[in-house]
């Protein structure tokens, strides 16, 4: 197990920016300054699991990046922090991994789309703000979300695909 922290500036300074990540263990990606995985003319990234867990755990006002990024299979702890999915037209594909967040973690998206193998969570304040679209369950588990799933001012869509139940409460 590893981690990765950034308790310098934000992504904006040109620090703690990287266009793939590659796991052969269990780590987490957290601290209090932002990461981005964005490349040059936010070409495509790769979020390579290998099966393993990637806790995301920012503090403060931290935010994670993953602009037009595609995951493997592995599962995704989203444990604190801001993930912001921002450009219009590129998405975040995560549909071969699972997802968790946790309450209080926040998902914003003002433009990207975001597909998630599977979604769980519980908790107050839960919510995931996105502006374009959601696509659950393509890894075909059971799995259960308690929280709110808002729209943030514009068109937004949730899409269950894959054979197994998404329970929302």
């Amino acid at each position: 197990a590893g981690a990765l922290v950034n308790n310098g500036g934000n992504i904006g300074d040109g620090l703690a920016q990287t266009i793939n990540i590659t796991l052969t263990d269990d780590a987490i990606i957290g601290g209090t300054g932002h990461w981005g995985m964005i490349s040059s003319s936010y070409a495509a990234n790769t979020l390579d699991l290998d099966d393993s867990t990637l806790t995301i755990k920012g503090t403060g006002n931290s935010r994670f990046y993953p602009i037009n990024t595609t995951s493997t299979a592995g599962h995704i702890d989203f444990a604190d922090g801001l993930m912001h999915l921002s450009i219009a037209g590129k998405t975040t594909d995560f549909s071969a991994s699972s997802f968790h967040k946790a309450a209080g973690a926040v998902i914003w998206g003002t433009g990207g789309a975001l597909e998630l193998g599977s979604l769980s969570g519980a908790g107050n304040n839960n919510t995931f703000y996105i502006n374009q679209s959601l696509t659950v369950g393509a890894l075909n588990t059971n799995t259960e979300y308690s929280g709110h799933l808002t729209s943030n001012g514009g068109v937004a869509t949730l899409t269950k695909v894959g054979t197994g139940t998404l329970t929302l409460s």
